[in-house]
């Protein structure tokens, strides 16, 4: 049984090929003749083309001879070789152009068209004030009193600010959380060999120390408290001020 139907699947697909390179041989002999052969449909074509063929209203219409429809196809003209670029952009996007236009020109200080501050939408802020209100939030960590003169102008400052009106506290606060100004340190702090071993000896259990893991909770510098993220932030300041006053002196 298997055999027979081996042999009939081989049979019927050679007639198949063979009826199909028939029908391509005899339009390819049509298309020489200069007649128009038509592309072949699918299936749902097909069901489609049969039953406006039968409609005799449809017919009487397409053999009506529509002088309008071929005015205005007569109006169309294509020219591929001869695009036309039409598009009209209204935004200012940074050209060499214009960035030396504008190189004087305030708005374009950082190289792109700043909007005004009428046309600025919530919660969106430009560069120039980003980086306004970083420099007034940097300066004010770095003073060591809040309540100084200095401090309380800083605070106004940021209070009156277009762009802290703008924005939502939240988002702000993520943005000096993740753009705050930092200092890169060329000094490495070493570690003493002898509090190295004595961490190693007590990783490997060598050494019983109970109190070694507690460190942390009575170091006034943890963060896990109030008071020791206060005392964190201004040791990480008073280290910046350190190091940007070892740069002003080497200048």
């Amino acid at each position: 049984m298997g055999l027979i139907k081996k042999i009939f699947g081989l049979t019927s697909r050679a007639i198949d090929n063979g009826t199909f390179q028939e029908r391509a041989s005899w339009k390819v002999d049509k298309m020489l003749k200069g007649e128009k052969v038509a592309a072949p449909k699918y299936k749902s074509e097909e069901k489609l083309y049969e039953k406006y063929v039968k409609d005799k209203d449809l017919e009487e219409k397409m053999g009506v001879k529509d002088e309008k429809l071929i005015e205005n196809l007569n109006k169309f003209e294509i020219r591929s070789s001869e695009i036309e670029n039409n598009t009209k952009c209204g935004s200012h996007l940074p050209t060499r152009e214009t960035e030396w236009e504008h190189k004087n020109d305030k708005t374009w200080e950082y190289f792109f068209y700043e909007p005004s501050k009428e046309k600025m939408l919530p919660n969106r802020l430009t560069l120039r004030e980003t980086l306004e209100v970083l420099r007034s939030k940097y300066q004010l960590s770095m003073l060591k009193s809040e309540t100084s003169d200095a401090a309380l102008k800083i605070k106004e400052e940021l209070k009156n600010h277009d762009a802290v009106k703008r924005i939502d506290e939240e988002k702000m606060t993520n943005i000096w959380k993740h753009f705050r100004p930092f200092a890169r340190s060329d000094e490495q702090k070493v570690v003493r060999n002898a509090d190295l071993a004595h961490l190693q000896d007590v990783m490997n259990r060598r050494i019983n120390d109970g109190k070694f893991f507690d460190l942390g909770k009575t170091d006034p510098k943890t963060i896990q408290t109030i008071e020791g993220r206060e005392k964190a932030k201004q040791v990480e300041a008073a280290e910046i001020k350190a190091i940007e006053e070892r740069r002003e002196r080497k200048k």
